[in-house]
């Protein structure tokens, strides 16, 4: 495995980012949009589909998603993306607009969390809540109670779009939770979902989560310094080789001492390891596949080891457990050819969710300080060029696997999806691709592709104010770069308001 930032930085070099970060020399934190809500909204009225393909029915569509129908061709009229926002409220359109616009203005951007707390003292906290309701949480939240995420389930699902429920469990260096029951409560709280996205979600299931919300993020970031330098197998030794990693999730007690680990730390790893199998089982039970998130460069080589491990514990005959890739690092291509690589040896199945990529300002960051080189694609068309190399090179292992590959584009560029739209119609691969959007950005993207009745899915956060309006604004001072995308968003809001304010429309 090639070399990575993480081997070569200290722990005391990323507490110096945390407080630089967290004591305003960084970007500010905001709650961007994630996609329209749809809470409390009248039924929708879904527009006649422009889709050539031969699936009529959502219960026919539900199994062409799944990767066991024949694939076939859908003509998406990209330049028509507009027009799906015609089935929304007025109410929903306004407040989108509101929205985009505030996440438009830099000065707001920047001053987010400064904005939050003062929102708070002169507000009071039930003040705040009420007013993050009304905007920012009401618009990107699946909501809090079961019966919310019912209603959005429901409307989502009417405009041809499954919900992915997001948990907003994360650790970062300097925010170490040292307690083990905290580690273990976050597993029953995520199990718990589980059951009731299988209540609550038709199939086909899926759920996102970040890794580091159940392993203490030091651990975390010696394991992917360790697999940096010796690989997935250990090196000589075999020391903290997936192998391991995987006999310890069945059996904690098996993982021997690892030497670059102290013996508090072995045990708190045998613990994450037992954890982890929870949640590979949970979601075996449950037939809901899980995606685990990318994070901090200096956690990558750790989490796709922990990754590799539940896939090879889990993915027997079905993607149950799926690795994310971000294409806004250089190396990205690398690595999934050498994951891909591991499941081919192994046997297994795989499953891969390609993303531009978020933290791109902290990794670029933490190289400049640390003197290494720039990790991040030079410019924005790099990153797309790269995009468009993974998803060829993952295009054609999906393409005649037999269902052993599973891909998800998770893009909110339009030029994106439209290439991959095309590349998977000439590949004929519709029964094998998904699309991934976060609610709150790019929503008549994502309802155009419902529309045409694309497997789709929205990332839906779920949770209290208080557990997901931190989550979101870490999202989106990671994510500045869609901010671009944001404001041509507002554009489409703005001409839809003045299309309805207009007395002699049509």
């Amino acid at each position: 495995m090639s070399g990575s930032m993480s081997g070569r930085v200290g722990v005391s070099l990323y507490h110096q980012l945390i407080t630089y970060t967290f004591r305003g020399g960084g970007r500010a934190l905001l709650h961007y949009p994630l996609l329209n809500i749809y809470c409390h909204r009248p039924q929708l009225t879904i527009p006649t589909t422009r889709c050539m393909c031969s699936v009529k029915t959502r219960e026919q569509d539900k199994v062409r998603h799944v990767g066991t129908a024949q694939s076939v061709v859908c003509e998406v009229d990209f330049s028509k993306a507009a027009d799906t926002l015609k089935v929304k409220p007025t109410s929903d359109v306004l407040r989108a607009a509101f929205v985009l616009s505030m996440c438009s203005v830099n000065v707001l951007v920047d001053n987010s969390v400064k904005l939050m707390e003062m929102s708070k003292r002169l507000l009071g906290s039930r003040g705040q809540q009420w007013l993050l309701r009304a905007t920012f949480y009401g618009m990107f939240v699946g909501g809090e109670t079961e019966a919310d995420v019912y209603r959005t389930v429901t409307v989502l699902q009417q405009a041809g779009i499954n919900v992915m429920l997001a948990i907003p469990f994360e650790e970062d260096l300097g925010a170490v939770k040292n307690s083990e029951d905290h580690y273990d409560s976050n597993v029953e709280s995520l199990c718990r979902i589980v059951e009731m996205s299988e209540k609550l979600c038709p199939q086909p299931r899926m759920m996102h989560f970040k890794i580091s919300g159940f392993i203490r993020s030091p651990v975390l970031v010696a394991l992917s310094e360790h697999v940096s330098n010796h690989g997935y197998d250990g090196g000589v030794n075999g020391e903290g080789s997936i192998g391991q990693l995987i006999a310890a999730m069945k059996d904690p007690e098996s993982l021997p001492e690892l030497s670059f680990l102290s013996a508090e730390d072995n045990q708190h790893l045998r613990n994450t390891l037992h954890r982890l199998y929870t949640i590979g089982q949970t979601a075996v039970k449950h037939d809901i596949s899980l995606l685990i998130d990318a994070e901090f460069i200096y956690m990558r080589a750790g989490i796709n080891a922990l990754t590799l491990g539940m896939m090879g514990l889990f993915n027997v005959n079905h993607t149950y457990m799926w690795n994310t890739y971000q294409c806004y690092l250089k190396a990205t291509a690398g690595v999934l050819a050498e994951d891909v690589k591991v499941a081919e040896r192994s046997g297994f199945l795989f499953a891969a969710k390609l993303v531009r990529g978020a933290y791109m300002e902290r990794e670029r960051l933490l190289a400049k300080m640390s003197g290494d080189e720039d990790p991040v694609q030079p410019d924005y068309n790099a990153t797309t060029e790269n995009y468009y190399r993974v998803l060829n090179y993952f295009y054609d292992k999906v393409k005649d696997s037999g269902g052993r590959y599973k891909v998800m584009v998770a893009s909110h560029n339009v030029e994106t999806v439209k290439y991959a739209v095309n590349r998977m119609n000439e590949m004929n691969l519709s029964s094998s691709v998904i699309f991934g959007q976060v609610m709150g950005i790019n929503d008549p993207l994502s309802l155009l592709l419902g529309e045409n009745n694309l497997a789709v899915y929205k990332s839906v956060p779920y949770g209290s104010v208080e557990d997901t309006v931190p989550y979101l604004s870490r999202r989106a001072l990671e994510n500045r770069s869609v901010l671009q995308g944001i404001r041509n968003e507002r554009k489409i809001y703005n001409r839809e308001l003045l299309r309805r304010l207009n007395p002699f429309r049509a």
